[in-house]
């Protein structure tokens, strides 16, 4: 399992504004090591992590601020042409490329080449299964999640636009880290959704294992099971350390679990409301964070190899705060990782 520098920082995915271009450079001065490329929803609602990486699918329509497929459009031959195209058979990973309209920040790579070269990876990104299920809708408005055709669709949509991500960015760095964002994660074993934990489990794993030789990793930012991920075959767990670190505790065999067999795990110790971070600094999370691993210490997760495979991110995605605290969280983070490789010598 490819392993990043202990302590190493990165961001979750969206910032604000719409400049992709200043954006990727406030990424790049906060994150050398591991630069991911913005998304920037105020830009354009196609930069929405709903509409991002499945405006090609057959039959999408985005109407009068509204978003659904057309399960008319559907046909037989659309059908046909996708899993042609999973299959290696036509098209491949081109069917599902995403549009620079859709996704400036990707496309501000290229701008940057020198500088991606230097990192020890490059991290991407792509909407998760079943956030994505439970948040596009059929034309009756029925959550795609619920119809097995249309899910089954947009998994190999998915894998293809994470094979066609994967290889777009081995073009900046050999070494890539995708990530899958998968908010509604927390919704498993919830009454008030009808999906079973086992298709969860299924879902990520489909996705883990689509992009051989690269890590990929999955972030909630909500209290979820992380077991789900765990079987699922996730290389890095990205979690909200700054809101769930008392739930964090209880799933200390999870971790250890995770750990053992050579996962990483990304603690969003950084507030990613600028209001939130305002009223803390570096030491202050320094010192949250690493009340939260001696915790899980105490509960049988082995110190070192805890503190060697933690990497260091913000709490979620930052498009929703200002630029100057967006900018300020970033640098907040970055500041903590390197306060937690001095402490431990990493």
């Amino acid at each position: 399992m490819f392993m990043l520098p202990p302590g190493t920082a990165t961001g979750i995915g969206s910032l604000p504004g719409a400049d992709a271009l200043a954006a990727l450079d406030v990424v790049l001065a906060s994150f050398p090591d591991l630069p991911y490329w913005p998304q920037l929803p105020a830009r354009s609602a196609a930069e929405s992590m709903y509409l991002q990486f499945s405006g090609w699918w057959p039959g999408m329509v985005c109407r009068e601020g509204r978003s659904y497929v057309d399960r008319a459009a559907v046909t037989p031959e659309a059908q046909a042409r996708l899993y042609a195209a999973f299959l290696g058979e036509a098209g491949g990973p081109e069917l599902a490329a995403v549009p620079a309209t859709s996704a400036a920040g990707l496309y501000a790579l290229e701008d940057r080449r020198p500088a991606l070269a230097q990192a020890v990876a490059i991290k991407g990104h792509i909407t998760g299964p079943i956030s994505l299920g439970l948040t596009l809708t059929d034309t009756d408005l029925r959550p795609l999640l619920y119809d097995d055709l249309l899910m089954d669709m947009a998994l190999k949509g998915l894998a293809l636009s994470l094979r066609w991500q994967g290889a777009y960015l081995r073009q900046f760095n050999p070494s890539v880290v995708l990530f899958i964002d998968e908010p509604y994660l927390s919704t498993v074993g919830s009454g008030f959704f009808a999906y079973s934990r086992e298709r969860a489990v299924a879902y990520l794993a489909e996705l883990a294992a689509a992009v051989p030789g690269v890590a990929v990793g999955l972030h909630c930012c909500g209290n979820t099971d992380w077991t789900v991920a765990v079987e699922a075959g996730i290389a890095i767990l990205s979690c909200d350390a700054y809101g769930f670190a008392p739930q964090l505790l209880t799933q200390a065999p999870v971790f250890d679990r995770h750990l053992r067999r050579g996962g990483s795990i990304a603690w969003g110790i950084v507030p990613s409301l600028e209001e939130q971070a305002a009223a803390e600094d570096a030491l202050a999370l320094t010192q949250r964070l690493e009340e939260l691993l001696a915790g899980l210490e105490a509960r049988g997760v082995q110190g070192d190899r805890l503190r060697r495979q933690s990497l260091l991110t913000p709490a979620c995605g930052l498009g929703g705060q200002s630029p100057d605290g967006a900018a300020r969280i970033l640098g907040l983070t970055a500041a903590v990782a390197a306060a937690f490789r001095e402490r431990h010598g990493l």
